[in-house]
């Protein structure tokens, strides 16, 4: 489903880690994990594609995610950002809807079946009656499902979240990750979330990407190598 081929990251002078390969084969939940400044949004940047590796390949459900054109991408990665979103007015519906933009034609007219699978995504993150709710009205943790529903309805491979529960208090924080697991399973898609939240990490991630060190650490949350560079993140040097 995800393939990391020999990648290196970062700048000419100034690689974040190098020649990372990673094989994902199933559909699960990752959380990348890590201090500030190590990579992990340039990570996700490059996953991607809006920042050019330094070297090696990307691969999603079978395609070079470099040779493919921006449209073949959109319909293959979803990204979620940090930045909020505060457009007057603007409709959750509509929010959503922007999910289909890669599949509509050149007028960005919706079909019906574009309509239905915004629907659908609301209905999967527990927000359909807010469908017609201006989006500046919601709470941090109802926006941060709205944009996990525009993910959704991009009906991609690979889902990726840039602190997602960063401005939510506790209990919208596990409920965000508890959904973001379920939906791994239930839609077949790799979701990577990068966090600083290492407990929710080790409790509800099925793998954790530990940025340390110049180097990428994968393994289950119980792992002995996942673990000791945990360990030395929170170690005050």
């Amino acid at each position: 489903m995800l393939e990391i081929k020999d990648l290196t990251v970062g700048y000419e002078n100034k690689p974040l880690f190098q020649k990372t390969n990673i094989h994902v084969t199933k559909p699960q939940l990752i959380a990348l994990i890590g201090r500030n400044g190590m990579g992990k949004s340039t990570l996700l940047r490059a996953l991607a594609a809006l920042e050019k590796p330094l070297s090696g390949e990307i691969i999603v459900a079978n395609n070079n995610l470099l040779k493919l054109t921006p449209k073949q991408r959109s319909e293959k990665i979803s990204l979620v950002t940090t930045e909020n979103i505060a457009i007057p007015h603007l409709k959750v519906f509509d929010i959503v809807a922007l999910g289909r933009a890669p599949f509509t034609s050149w007028s960005g007219a919706l079909s019906q079946n574009d309509r239905i699978i915004a629907m659908q995504s609301l209905e999967k993150v527990g927000m359909e009656k807010f469908a017609h709710k201006n989006l500046d009205s919601l709470s941090d943790g109802e926006r941060q499902r709205v944009m996990i529903a525009r993910a959704l309805a991009q009906k991609s491979s690979l889902m990726m979240l840039d602190e997602p529960t960063a401005f939510l208090d506790l209990p919208s924080r596990i409920q965000i990750v508890e959904l973001l697991r379920k939906l791994a399973k239930e839609e077949n898609t790799v979701i990577i979330l990068s966090t600083h939240e290492l407990e929710l990490a080790q409790n509800y991630a099925d793998t954790i990407w530990v940025i340390n060190n110049n180097k990428i650490t994968v393994g289950y949350p119980q792992d002995v190598n996942v673990q000791t560079q945990i360990n030395d993140l929170i170690t005050i040097k």
